[in-house]
Order: C-alpha cells, then structure tokens, then sequence
C-alpha cells in the first residue's frame, strides 16, 4: 500500500479513505469474531449436553445389559431344574412302567399256569363225559327194553 505524497506528507485523502476501509474491515472482523464466538459457546453447551445424553444412555445402557445378564442366567438356571426335575420324573415313570409291565407279565404268566391246569381239567372232564357217553351207549333204551 503506497500513499501519494504532498507538501507536507502523504494524501490526506488516501489515508482517510484507508483508515476509514480498515476500520470497517476491523469493525466486520470483530462482528464476525463475536458471531464465531457465541456460536462456539452455543456449540460447546450442544456438547456439554451431549455429553450428559451419551453418559447417562451409557449408564442405563450397562443397567439393562447388567439385568438382561442376569435375567438370562436365572432363565438359564431355571432351564436346567426343569430339565432335572423331568428327567427325574421321566425316570420314576419308566421305573414304575417296568414294574407294572412285570406285575402284567407275572400274572399273564401266572395266568397261563391256570389255563394250562384248567384245560388239562377240561380235558378230562370230557374224556370222562365221553366215557359216559360210550357207556350210556351200551345200556339199553327203553324202547329196546320193550321190544324184546
């Protein structure tokens, strides 16, 4: 920047007009430095908020992960008493299916004792009816009785 120079020194004109240029390119610097200025603290209290979101989302976050934890090993442990408790139970009834299936057996086997025994009794009670039969065969009928 050169001034043009006078009698007695530089164009008072051209320096006003200079100074008048930087005083408002001063005056726009310092708006624009007030306007960055408030914009940085609205962004820093933003921040400061978001910050206070992200802690407290954090907080209830490892809250809930801490309580799905625990209730999946509750679930966990409740599983595995039912399971016991029916393998358990599925034992005692297998044992008891056995048992009675044994008892069925005794008596089915039992029981073909007594039709063996009662048919060998059957047996010769028809062999003793068809004695009778044979013998009731050989008396004479009335009828034979008055012909003769």
């Amino acid at each position: 920047m050169k001034f043009s120079t006078m009698k007695q020194g530089y164009n008072r004109y051209e320096v006003d007009a200079k100074i008048s240029e930087l005083t408002q390119t001063i005056e726009d610097l310092e708006l624009k430095l007030r306007l960055y200025k408030t914009k940085n603290e609205a962004l820093v209290a933003n921040q400061e908020e978001l910050i206070t979101s992200y802690n407290e989302l954090k907080q209830t976050l490892q809250i809930k992960e801490k309580a799905q934890e625990d209730l999946t090993k509750f679930a966990l442990k409740e599983a595995n008493a039912v399971i016991d408790t029916a393998q358990r139970n599925a034992e005692f009834i297998v044992n008891e299916a056995f048992v009675s299936a044994r008892l069925i057996l005794l008596e089915v086997s039992r029981l073909g004792g007594t039709t063996n025994e009662l048919k060998g009794q059957i047996k010769e009670r028809i062999e003793q009816l068809a004695s009778l039969v044979e013998d009731i065969k050989d008396f004479p009928t009335i009828d034979e009785e008055r012909l003769k």
